[in-house]
């Protein structure tokens, strides 16, 4: 018998949600390298980036 893989069903909210990490580490890393500061441990930063990525995908 051949087995289930897990991969096969995968929840669509959690896919969305990777999306949106990667996202938002995409433009840490790119506010990073143009402006040379670090805006990850700032938690409102993260939550307004978060918001616009949503807004974005739409």
């Amino acid at each position: 018998m051949k087995e289930l893989r897990t991969s096969q069903f995968r929840d669509p909210a959690s896919i969305c949600e990777n999306f949106d990490n990667r996202l938002v580490n995409h433009f840490v890393q790119e506010f990073k390298s143009k402006f040379n500061k670090v805006i990850s441990f700032n938690t409102r930063a993260i939550c307004r980036l978060r918001t616009a990525c949503k807004y974005a995908k739409r």
